[in-house]
């Protein structure tokens, strides 16, 4: 949800929850969010209407969270089924008033699967409120665990807006202790735009204090200039910072112009000219010009500079122009010949034609032949299109000719397609053949697809053949998945072998996977049309279970278990997906699952997976697992795995993890995995690394892996670690590409590197000339760049007469 501030009175409390989710709260918990004062009384008044929740110490912690499946029989559900709209969140925000507050934490886990996302996030924004009134410590550490889930920091944004109206200076000390870079900045923002609120100099101060990264000082100046925009700009204007001031200048600015634009300007002339850019005039006089266009229209001659008069223009007859057309096209006809008059006249033109667009034709009629009347002809049709396409279309087709035609009828024929489709592609089809009317029909169809699948599915099949007819099916089918799955089950069944059926099979799978696993299954074991490619069936299959899974992982194991087990496809990648799925969300519920299923390769593959998916958000548990892995046939491959994705993270923990693997062929891959990851991070770390591993095939490969990261920034570095290679195969690979990367800048030096290496003669040899035929700038080359003709004739007069004198 988009968290914005909504203020209520003096330093009133300014809650962070959509706008029906803000009333459902008021109106389930009995709150009044109108007074000043309220910040200590919340909490209060809160404690007092659960009388039996009222000891913080019984409050359920935040070890609680749990991923639950969608149970129908829960109070979220029953509210579901029996309230739709208002009601609905009434009847939630009444649920969570009459939650116990130490049973918080066991509603916000079963909502956790919630198939709606808005009444998801209703729940969340609740109970998250509630929770912070009470105890926002736990409310905020069960919030980032929401976070770390979904990577979305919507929970966290939620608390701290509340519990900054309770305790700024709580809340924000709470932000900065984030890990996450990326959730750190916009939480730390969201504290600081509702501390601004109600203590500006407070949390300008803490802004300060922030690192530069992680101090947001547009979004809190503009905050702040929602209510006090004066005061906004007139500390903005103190910040030491250049490029943050101006920035935070204009932010201000682009407040203020929607509450006094006159006021705005003058402190935009106040400004540093290099800041007064046109975009900042332009924003100021638009709004001017919707109060007053007269006004805004005289001040355009003192604005200074062409490209921002050509904005300040822009603005004034956009704004203008939604009021009077006329007397804007008339105003704009008094201006000097040139770009702003040309982009006035085209801006009011546009806005008559929407009102009355036989005055705004005969004014492009009366407009000499060339190219302002071609782009006063496309403005027009373009305008007119919004409210009668049919007539702009006839008017082009007595007016226009050329490439004026074609891009007017473009334009209109979108607009026309957007109104009535149908007729849209009618028209269409009597247009004379060619490129433009395939482009043409077929962004039509599109259209009509979006809008009534089922009759843009017959009209192509009963007028179009071949290449174009499968083109336009693929669309199609897809639009028909989203508005009606039944119909596009059925017309997916018959359709013929090919692409065409290959690609609508998997898209109608991943569709009704979405809104019911069991479904989905029950379609591709039942009624997966017979002719559909073996390769894609299996991609069906897959995209169906990790679809489901993702939604609701119990229910998904539970079915593959009780239909899709044994050793080989579709149950062995079946299990598989599940496990992997699961295992990103809750890798333990996962793991435990895996361990119910008798002992088999499938069984040890789907573990893999699942630890694999595992290691990517917990990789110290992933690995502590597979180290009691005895009982599986694949220790050696899940254990890689986890190393894989462990370096991704924290490749000095992944390598005192990999020390204790047992030497061997599992070992030297995980290496090359680790060396992989951990070069790209950071090459002095890994290089020091690798230069501490035992001779083998695994530090060979770590070896090959850095000389080829540094070969093009640092071949030097690059052909002395190609050196340590024990295979002679992968050494002389490495050594010959760095020493002739080294020989473009130094074929000296290189030479002398390959000489010394630990090569054969025949390899040396081969070496040294091809590091001869290297093109490298010639001496006379390096040193006359940059000079010019005659300093170049001079040098070599100059070496020549030097060569003389040497020889006399």
């Amino acid at each position: 949800m988009n968290h914005k501030n909504i203020k209520k009175g003096g330093k009133g409390v300014i809650m962070a929850l959509g706008t029906m989710a803000l009333i459902a709260l008021g109106f389930g918990l009995g709150l009044i969010f109108h007074s000043s004062n309220l910040n200590k009384s919340i909490a209060q008044n809160l404690a007092m209407a659960n009388k039996q929740s009222a000891d913080p110490s019984k409050i359920t912690s935040t070890s609680a969270r749990k991923i639950l499946a969608w149970n129908s029989t829960n109070p979220i559900a029953q509210i579901l089924k029996k309230y739709a709209g208002g009601t609905r969140l009434a009847a939630l925000a009444k649920l969570v008033e009459e939650t116990p507050v130490a049973e918080l934490a066991d509603l916000l886990n079963q909502c956790s699967q919630c198939p709606e996302k808005t009444v998801k996030q209703s729940v969340y924004d609740l109970v998250l409120a509630k929770w912070t009134m009470v105890n926002p410590g736990q409310a905020f550490a069960y919030a980032q665990m929401i976070t770390k889930e979904n990577g979305v920091p919507d929970a966290i944004n939620s608390v701290l807006t509340v519990w900054a109206n309770l305790d700024p200076r709580a809340a924000f000390n709470a932000a900065s202790k984030i890990g996450r870079a990326s959730i750190k900045k916009a939480a730390l923002n969201q504290v600081l735009s509702t501390w601004v609120q109600n203590d500006a100099s407070a949390a300008l101060t803490s802004l300060k204090s922030l690192p530069k990264a992680q101090a947001d000082y547009v979004a809190f100046f503009s905050a702040w200039a929602q209510t006090a925009p004066e005061e906004a700009f007139a500390n903005a204007s103190q910040l030491e910072d250049l490029a943050i001031r101006n920035k935070t200048e204009a932010a201000v600015l682009y407040l203020l112009a929607d509450s006094d634009p006159h006021q705005a300007l003058n402190m935009l002339r106040k400004m540093s000219p290099g800041v007064q850019t046109p975009q900042l005039y332009g924003q100021v006089f638009l709004k001017w010009a919707e109060q007053d266009p007269s006004a805004a229209f005289a001040a355009l001659k003192d604005i200074p500079g062409n490209k921002a008069r050509l904005a300040v223009s822009i603005s004034v007859f956009s704004g203008w122009a939604e009021t009077d057309p006329a007397a804007a096209l008339q105003a704009a006809q008094t201006l000097a010949a040139g770009p702003n008059r040309d982009a006035a006249i085209k801006q009011s033109l546009a806005s008559l034609a929407t009102q009355d667009p036989e005055a705004a034709a005969a004014y492009v009629a009366n407009t000499p032949a060339g190219t302002k009347r071609n782009n006063l002809t496309l403005a027009l049709a373009d305008a007119w299109a919004e409210t009668d396409p049919a007539a702009a279309l006839a008017w082009l087709d007595k007016n226009a000719q050329g490439t004026a035609y074609d891009k007017a009828v473009g334009s209109v024929l979108a607009k026309f397609s957007a109104i009535d489709p149908a007729a849209a592609v009618t028209f269409i089809t009597e247009l004379p053949e060619g490129t433009k009317h395939v482009t043409y029909l077929e962004a039509a169809i599109d259209t009509w697809a979006q809008q009534d699948a089922t009759a843009a599915m017959a009209w192509v099949n009963a007028n179009l053949s071949g290449d174009e007819q499968q083109l336009e099916v693929n669309k199609v089918v897809s639009q028909l998945i989203q508005s009606d799955p039944t119909a596009a089950i059925n017309y997916v069944t018959q359709m013929p072998a090919g692409k065409a059926l290959d690609n609508a099979v998997l898209k109608l799978a991943t569709s009704l996977a979405n809104q019911d696993g069991r479904l989905a299954m029950n379609w591709w074991q039942q009624n997966l049309p017979p002719d559909t490619s073996f390769g894609r069936q299996q991609e069906a299959l897959s995209s169906i279970i990790s679809t489901w899974a993702a939604v609701d992982p119990v229910g998904s194991a539970q079915y593959v278990t009780q239909n899709l087990t044994g050793n080989v496809a579709p149950g062995f990648s079946s299990i598989g997906v599940v496990a992997g799925v699961w295992a990103s969300s809750d890798g333990p519920a996962a793991l435990a699952w895996l361990e119910t299923l008798p002992a088999n390769p499938g069984r040890d593959y789907a573990i893999t997976s699942a630890l694999g998916n595992l290691a990517t958000t917990d990789a110290p548990l992933a690995w502590n697992y597979a180290q009691g892995m005895t009982h599986t046939s694949n220790t050696d491959a899940t254990q890689t795995k986890i190393i894989s994705s462990w370096s991704q993270t924290d490749p000095l923990a992944a390598a005192n993890a990999l020390a204790t693997m047992p030497e061997g062929g599992a070992r030297d891959i995980a290496t090359g995995f680790l060396a992989l990851n951990w070069v790209q991070e950071d090459p002095s770390a890994a290089a020091e690394w690798i230069d501490s591993l035992p001779d083998g095939p695994g530090r060979n490969t770590a070896a090959d892996i850095l000389a080829r990261n540094q070969t093009e920034d640092n071949p030097q570095a690059a052909l002395g670690w190609a050196a340590t290679i024990s295979n002679e195969g992968a050494r002389y690979a490495d050594i010959r590409a760095a020493a002739l990367q080294w020989a473009k800048t130094d074929r000296v030096s290189a030479a002398a590197a390959v000489q010394a290496a630990n090569l054969t003669e025949q390899q040396q040899t081969e070496l040294l000339a091809a590091i001869n035929q290297v093109f490298m700038p010639s001496p006379i080359m390096q040193q006359t760049r940059g000079k010019s003709v005659s300093q170049i004739i001079q040098n070599n007069q100059n070496r020549l007469q030097q060569k003389i004198n040497s020889n006399q």
